[in-house]
């Protein structure tokens, strides 16, 4: 919404010095757009770290789009999907160590998941998170200090679905 409003301004100010009106105007845009993009920097760009690694991230939801079609029925949860014992539906928990080593976890019954290792890495840049390991990197999280969230693709019978998932915090025990 922010970077909505900050075009919006832009396209003011270019028109507003194209038809040469008056200085007062052209300097409250110019107020408003260092306004917006230092508010915008320091909510999403610079989290609180601490947030990170104090806390444990519980997937909360996984929203499919389309919705995808399952026994006759459609629906955009991803979780519901999966089934109620995979690993997704049940407690999927990354942990951020100060380490840079990430842990992932998920009580599912139907769940087998790796083991955690030292070669899982986590590595922060402004906003974004991404985690290596022997496998590869994994598409960019965005942190705000509240959430966490990433998108991923995939294609199903050549429908192209976009999923996001979005993690929130829990107290490390």
């Amino acid at each position: 919404m922010k970077k909505l409003i900050l075009l919006a301004c832009i396209y003011v100010l270019v028109a507003c010095k194209s038809e040469n009106k008056s200085a007062a105007l052209e300097d409250t845009i110019n107020s408003t757009i260092d306004t917006l993009v230092t508010t915008d920097a320091e909510s999403t760009d610079n989290p609180n770290l601490e947030d990170l690694i104090s806390n444990k991230w519980v997937l909360e939801s996984a929203t499919v789009t389309p919705g995808m079609t399952q026994n006759g029925k459609t629906t955009s949860n991803y979780l519901e999907l999966q089934g109620k014992d995979s690993c997704l539906a049940n407690d999927f928990t990354y942990i951020f160590l100060e380490n840079g080593i990430y842990q992932n976890s998920s009580s599912g019954a139907a769940c087998t998941m790796l083991p955690n290792s030292d070669d899982q890495k986590w590595n922060i840049t402004g906003n974004k998170i991404i985690l290596t390991n022997k496998y590869g990197s994994s598409n960019p999280f965005i942190f705000n200090g509240n959430t966490i969230t990433q998108t991923g693709s995939f294609i199903n019978e050549k429908v192209n679905y976009r999923i996001v998932y979005v993690y929130k915090p829990s107290k490390l025990d």
